[in-house]
């Protein structure tokens, strides 16, 4: 069976951390190279956190340090949702920064997609500043790309308010250029993610996968974020890995989406063009529902090789 190669892009981030985890077990998925980007976090953190979870999980991939700030807009953090790290009150220890200070995302990103005998699946689960800079400066990849699997926006709306989800608020501009690339999107919005919960017997069991369980454990419940309903938090970022591998336990639906960047309220809103008639060619699928069981059931299956 081939492996779909893929790039992941990255902020961690509590529910990225759980989707980098997962991903290193995917054994349907071959990741090929990770970067980080500012986003939940600053990007010295988002980078120090993709390395130590790497490490944490013994899995070997090359790592490049990427944007530290959006296109246009000043940085926006969610310290108050990921903690001050990023991941709770977890903090990881060690990690030498000072390699990466020269580190060039773009050029990775264009050697990684351009050096590939197969099509590459991009995988952006933070603000979309990398996947911008690598379509502007070299459309070219475009040829090498089979689609890219996003966690971000939602057609039902925000988070961070009533329009802008917070990966494509954070840098609407960024969001504008890749979903008017060409390339085909995968949407992994709000629409599926406030699906994709965890609850606490899911985590009871999670937490006794070794060392990597007792990680998941301390990030989850140590993070800030308000709690609802009875759930402990959004897997946001395993539903677009999971798009990739299992497309499966996804209902999704075809429509035009682009990005609202110049609005006063609704700026960094992913709007569907949804209309009976006369719509735009579609762009993206939109992914609207999960199989919950089975989703967590994969989650599960995948980290209990941590044991």
């Amino acid at each position: 069976m081939n492996k779909k190669k893929i790039i992941i892009d990255c902020d961690p981030g509590v529910d990225d951390a759980v989707a980098l985890l997962y991903a290193f077990k995917d054994p349907l998925i071959e990741i090929e190279l990770i970067t980080s980007v500012s986003g939940n976090v600053n990007v010295d953190k988002t980078t120090t956190n993709a390395i130590g979870i790497a490490r944490l999980a013994n899995h070997k991939v090359k790592i490049v340090k990427g944007a530290n700030r959006p296109l246009i807009n000043e940085p926006l953090f969610a310290e108050e949702i990921h903690g001050v790290s990023g991941l709770g009150t977890y903090q990881f220890k060690d990690v030498d920064l000072s390699v990466h200070e020269n580190d060039d995302v773009v050029k990775a990103l264009y050697e990684t997609i351009m050096n590939s005998k197969e099509k590459i699946y991009l995988v952006p689960i933070g603000p979309f500043t990398n996947i911008a800079k690598l379509l502007m400066l070299h459309p070219e990849v475009k040829e090498n790309i089979e689609a890219i699997s996003i966690m971000g926006g939602g057609i039902k709306g925000g988070n961070v308010n009533v329009a802008g989800e917070f990966n494509v608020l954070v840098d609407p501009e960024a969001a504008h250029v890749m979903f008017n690339s060409g390339i085909p999107i995968i949407m992994a919005g709000l629409d599926v993610t406030e699906k994709s919960l965890l609850y606490p017997k899911d985590l009871k069991i999670i937490q006794e996968f070794g060392e990597v369980g007792k990680f998941i454990k301390q990030i989850i419940e140590s993070n800030p974020r308000p709690k609802i309903d009875d759930s402990l938090l959004q897997l946001n970022d395993v539903v677009s890995i999971m798009a990739i591998s299992n497309p499966e336990i996804f209902t999704s639906k075809d429509m035009f989406v682009d990005v609202e960047y110049g609005g006063r309220f609704s700026r960094g809103w992913t709007l569907g063009d949804q209309r009976r008639a006369n719509y735009q060619v579609a762009n993206t699928k939109v992914i609207l529902d999960l199989d919950h069981s089975k989703f967590i059931e994969l989650l599960t299956e995948r980290l209990r090789e941590y044991e």
